[in-house]
């Protein structure tokens, strides 16, 4: 949860009435528990044992109208030591994905920042294994040119004969 003190303290004050409305009381039924998260809680996996600078992914609430915030983590990030890669960001909806190259220690404090939602190792690139081999050829298709084209082909694009090139058109 994110926003102004004053405005989280009326939600506090407002869950602690008895005059709540009957269909805001069934949906806050249905919420099972409120609780701050703890910046432990917001760092996934296993981080680096040793003190060696590492790279992670962090995510922000901060959409695309939101600098701000993004501006505030990475003073934060300077302040500890850490380094935040603003060319590198990736906004998707209302998060803000950055790259940060830090300690775990580093890491663990700026998991304190308020807007930081989680942090987590750099996950690393896979590399796809092709399932077919591709190759590119030069020149054109013999078959165009031998006459041997499976007339079943020809229904839905017309050869044109003295070019021997697919016009695309429906035939």
């Amino acid at each position: 949860m994110a926003g102004r003190e004053d405005r989280i303290n009326k939600l506090a004050s407002f869950l602690a009435a008895d005059s709540v409305p009957d269909y805001i009381g069934r949906q806050l039924a249905e919420i099972e528990s409120i609780q701050w998260l703890g910046s432990e809680d917001k760092v996934r996996g296993d981080l680096p044992a040793n003190d060696v600078r590492h790279s992670f992914e962090v995510a922000l609430h901060a959409g695309a109208n939101e600098d701000d915030i993004v501006i505030g983590f990475q003073r934060f990030a300077m302040q500890l030591g850490a380094d935040v890669d603003l060319k590198r960001r990736i906004r998707v909806g209302g998060l803000t994905f950055l790259p940060v190259t830090a300690t775990s220690s580093q890491l663990l404090a700026l998991s304190e920042f308020t807007f930081l939602r989680v942090a987590r190792t750099m996950p690393a690139l896979r590399i796809a294994v092709p399932n077919m081999v591709r190759q590119t050829v030069s020149g054109k298709p013999a078959a165009l040119y031998s006459g041997r084209i499976d007339p079943g082909i020809l229904r839905s694009s017309r050869i044109d004969d003295r070019e021997g090139v697919t016009n695309g058109c429906a035939g």
